[in-house]
């Protein structure tokens, strides 16, 4: 079984290259998506620092705007046992 930080890394690398290439997808760049999704005085460069995995002080409702401004949806299912 793996330990949670080895889960929080692979699954951060997981949304980090998702948010990435749905941005790349839609010819946006990272300052834009930050403007949609924080506004104009946004300076906290959240969506490059979840590109770059970096995820201190980030918190859920973070993660949820960014997907939300990139139109992603992430669905977690139970393995089969």
């Amino acid at each position: 079984m793996a330990h949670n930080s080895e889960v929080e890394e692979l699954l951060m690398e997981t949304v980090s290259g998702l948010i990435r290439s749905r941005r790349k997808e839609l010819g946006i760049s990272q300052e834009q998506v930050e403007y949609m999704a924080f506004g104009v005085n946004s300076k906290s460069k959240w969506v490059s620092r979840i590109e770059n995995g970096k995820r201190k002080g980030m918190t859920l409702k973070t993660l949820a705007k960014v997907l939300h401004t990139l139109k992603v949806d992430i669905k977690f299912e139970p393995q089969e046992i």
